[in-house]
């Protein structure tokens, strides 16, 4: 186990656990930023003639890349580059970002100004987390959830983007790419020798789309062509069948992916601090105590990593499964909801449950209220309200109303607040907006 700094009662931050991302390795493209600076013997031309904000504002629109030469030109060029607040933010708290970029040659892909616009970006692109890394082919803010295990963070091999998407060889010459740098990558610490070249998953399917005009029509003409390369192989085998030819056989489905075991989707991957756009202090995030690292399945999952802020919201997140696993237990046996299957609990403390699936139902309507009044009575005799009578929490199945969702339910003895709840339950069934979700079943 890593070492561990508790940051509260609730939260703590690894401070030694590697994920092997690229910013673990040691060789990434070297900054000479902090070094002592010399005068400068030479001015830049046209540009001095510009306030040093419109020279700013002006410069940090250039690629990384580009950026990183005009700062090599001279040592006032270096001045003028090294002058610029976000610049200096970024070279401050995160600096990876950077060296990171330049090494694996996306510098040519994005603005220092989107850079830092990202850095000052919390949330994760796909999922609203907080994204505590950044994926470099396309300057995106992501969580390490995500990137291990969604398709637009594999960056591809030619071969399998041209199999995937059914394209010609010289059709991802200008798709963003990264050549990977030789290291250890994913927690198994898998060792990459060799430099890979590496198409972004994203570009490469919207490309793909546009060529063949829709995605159906794109999937159709690669479901096509892999149906004819396996009927000519097996044409083939048979033929050289005698010989005891070894005939390759064409591949039929993605190559094997394995997520967070898949080095691949950690060589575009950094470490990147949420930067406050107004002070520049950096924020890491930590992780929840309570989740613990025996969890694999959201909201609870061991790697989600929270700010101060979400973390309240995580708290609550919490505190609603709580909530739902009492209720259960106060009606469990009295054929009101689903069957209560058990506990899943760490250290005597309850941290969810395993329900029972309805089959076969459908949320309740008008002509249900009978049946649903039925239910609500059985639940108001145990003295419990539910707190949110919406049809959505109502499932009917062979005539009879099951209650579902009772993380407001609470204990109440109050004769009026049962009353109310039970008179307002038509008017609940009757409601045609989607209030309360609807959900699939």
């Amino acid at each position: 186990m890593a070492v561990i700094r508790r940051t509260s009662e609730f939260t703590y931050i690894f401070l030694e656990s590697r994920d092997h991302t690229l910013d673990d390795n040691e060789t990434l493209c070297p900054l000479d930023n902090g070094q002592q600076p010399r005068s400068p013997s030479s001015r830049l031309g046209a540009l001095e003639r510009l306030p040093l904000e419109i020279m700013s504002m002006i410069l940090i629109q250039l690629e990384i890349r580009s950026l990183t030469d005009f700062r090599r030109v001279s040592q006032r060029a270096k001045q003028a580059v090294d002058s610029i607040p976000q610049y200096k933010k970024i070279i401050l708290h995160a600096p990876a970002s950077i060296r990171g970029t330049l090494s694996i040659g996306t510098g040519n892909l994005f603005s220092c100004q989107k850079l830092y616009e990202t850095l000052c970006t919390g949330e994760c692109e796909s999922c609203g987390d907080f994204g505590g890394y950044l994926y470099l082919i396309t300057c995106r803010r992501v969580c390490f959830l995500c990137f291990t295990e969604k398709p637009e963070y594999l960056p591809l091999l030619q071969t399998d983007a041209t199999q995937k998407f059914r394209l010609r060889h010289g059709d991802t010459a200008n798709l963003p790419s990264m050549r990977s740098v030789p290291s250890r990558y994913s927690p198994r610490k898998i060792k990459c020798r060799t430099r890979l070249t590496l198409i972004d998953h994203d570009a490469t399917r919207q490309f793909g789309i546009t060529m063949h005009g829709t995605i159906g029509a794109m999937e159709q003409y690669a479901s096509e062509i892999t149906s004819e390369e396996m009927e000519q192989y097996h044409t083939r085998k048979s033929r050289h069948m005698k010989d005891c030819a070894i005939l390759r056989q064409p591949r039929s489905e993605d190559a094997f992916d394995g997520h967070s075991s898949n080095p691949r989707r950690f060589m575009a991957i950094v470490r990147a601090p949420l930067l406050d756009a107004r002070t520049g202090s950096p924020e890491w995030g930590f992780h929840c105590a309570a989740c613990g690292p025996h969890h694999y399945d959201r909201p609870f999952h061991w790697h989600r990593m929270f700010t101060m802020k979400s973390f309240e919201d995580h708290i609550r997140e919490i505190q609603y499964i709580e909530n739902e696993t009492t209720a259960y237990q106060w009606i469990d046996g009295h054929n009101i909801s689903p069957r209560f299957l058990g506990h899943l609990t760490e250290d005597g403390r309850v941290i969810g449950f395993l329900m029972e699936r309805i089959t076969k139902a459908r949320h309740a309507g008008p002509q249900d209220l009978e049946s649903c009044q039925q239910t609500l009575s059985q639940l108001h005799c145990l003295g419990v309200q539910h707190g949110d009578t919406n049809r959505f929490n109502f499932l009917i199945r062979n005539a009879k109303a099951i209650l579902i969702d009772f993380d407001s339910a609470r204990k109440c003895d109050n004769y009026d607040a049962l009353l109310g709840e039970f008179e307002n339950l038509p008017g609940c069934l009757q409601d045609p907006s989607n209030r309360g979700g609807g959900g699939l079943l």
